[in-house]
């Protein structure tokens, strides 16, 4: 395989992006395609989504414990974290819900557990 060497200024020529209209979106033409999207432009939480592990690590807790409180196997949640697999969209709901409301979410989900302890029996 050939090695293709170009200045910078070939590389900009080939660039795909419209550098003018990139620099000239003002924030009216984002909220105008975030509605187009359907999308809250006024709703910051849903564009806050926490790292699984930044909120465990917040929690205190170990992986071990984390992931028997999410109900998911621990090779899973250590995948998610390492950035190797995608967390379903279910469970991402759950992280946003917990980081939103710690105490709270993670004291049902304890009380759940300990309702129905086949809910912690992976």
């Amino acid at each position: 395989m050939a090695i293709v060497r170009k200045s910078l200024n070939e590389a900009r020529f080939e660039a795909r992006v419209d550098l003018d209209r990139l620099q000239n979106t003002t924030k009216a033409d984002i909220r105008r395609q975030m509605i187009e999207d359907g999308e809250n432009p006024d709703d910051v939480s849903a564009r806050f989504e926490p790292s699984i592990k930044s909120l465990r690590m917040m929690l205190g807790i170990e992986q071990e414990s984390f992931s028997r409180l999410i109900q998911v196997p621990l090779a899973t949640l250590a995948e998610w974290e390492e950035g190797r697999a995608e967390i379903d969209p279910a469970t991402r709901l759950l992280i946003k819900l917990i980081a939103k409301d710690p105490s709270a979410i993670v004291r049902m989900l304890i009380e759940l557990a300990i309702a129905d302890p086949m809910i912690v029996s992976n």
